[in-house]
């Protein structure tokens, strides 16, 4: 990453470029965030500066590129933390193609800094959909502390109603000492090649899932020589999720509206796709992993036109 050198970094930091494309820098003494908004608005990196420890992971195969409208996501996936809307896999609704991972990874999102900003640091991003008569806004707010929040605000701009899904997707770098804290219920093996984690449709209670006859405790990742991948559907409890790295002694904990993401998407790469190494830990609004799914399910959400629906994302990092 390139940026100007020789001045003390302002706590937002625009000076950067990361492989061609703009990057903000949000960072106080505790924490450094990148984020790309001509990525789709992606956060690439929050890193705990005093531990030096990235928690999103990274592809260290690809570098950034400019995907156009409709690409196939897994093709373009340098990781970090993406902002899926209106389905998680592609789908025809209404006689349109939805892609997959939605509508707003493969576009720029305009972005600014508000003036003034004093205590903390601030960075404005949103976009438009397509195909949806929509508008997705984030304000992300970094304070003095090792935590931040994304304010997220979503918008019916249109003249009719329109059903959707909507996640957040956060991808995170693990190690065969990672462990998840999700206070889920009921869970199920949605995905599964090979019955690598778990037979495929298998409703289980979390964590514990026979696996060959083996007991697998789902919340402590498996080493990458496993070679095996799937995903889970977790149906929570409380609206919150920690991802916990007993080697650097640390926990990341995200707090969400249960009310608006009642189900986690556990997507588990432990070296059986691409010979990735990671867990993707998503709060979704449910019913299924395509909007398609979710009208047929009768689990879709509607905004009217002119509504508005808001959600405060809070993030932060303690010892663990």
């Amino acid at each position: 990453m390139k940026g100007g050198a020789g001045h003390a970094r302002p706590p937002v930091d625009a000076r950067w470029t990361f492989c061609g494309f703009k990057a903000v820098v949000l960072e106080n003494a505790d924490l450094r965030l990148v984020v790309v908004p001509e990525l789709g608005g992606k956060i690439l990196q929050v890193t705990s500066k005093r531990e030096d420890v990235d928690w999103l992971w990274n592809n260290p195969r690809l570098t950034p590129r400019a995907a156009p409208y409709g690409a196939d996501f897994d093709n373009y996936f340098v990781g970090g933390w993406d902002h899926p809307f209106p389905t998680l896999e592609a789908c025809d609704v209404a006689g349109e193609r939805l892609p997959y991972v939605g509508e707003l990874w493969s576009v720029p999102w305009r972005w600014g800094i508000p003036l003034g900003q004093r205590g903390g640091a601030t960075l404005e991003m949103g976009v438009a959909a397509t195909i949806l008569p929509a508008t997705l806004s984030c304000v992300i707010e970094l304070g003095d502390g090792p935590s931040f929040r994304m304010s997220y605000r979503l918008e019916s701009v249109g003249t009719t109603p329109f059903q959707f899904t909507w996640g957040l997707h956060p991808c995170f770098a693990v190690d065969p000492d990672t462990q998840f804290e999700i206070p889920a219920g009921r869970a199920r093996v949605v995905q599964s090649p090979n019955g690598g984690v778990g037979p495929e449709g298998a409703a289980y209670a979390w964590p514990e899932l026979n696996v060959d006859s083996e007991a697998w405790n789902v919340s402590e990742a498996r080493s990458r020589t496993a070679n095996v991948y799937g995903l889970h559907e977790l149906e929570l409890g409380e609206g919150w999720f920690a991802v916990v790295r007993s080697g650097h002694g640390l926990k990341l904990r995200i707090d969400f509206p249960l009310e608006l993401f009642p189900v986690i998407y556990l997507w588990m790469v432990y070296g059986g796709w691409r010979g990735i190494y990671h867990a993707a830990i998503e709060p979704w609004t449910g019913g299924g992993t395509s909007l398609a799914k979710a009208i047929e399910a009768g689990a879709a959400l509607t905004l009217e036109p002119g509504e508005t629906l808001e959600a405060a994302i809070d993030v932060s990092i303690c010892e663990g």
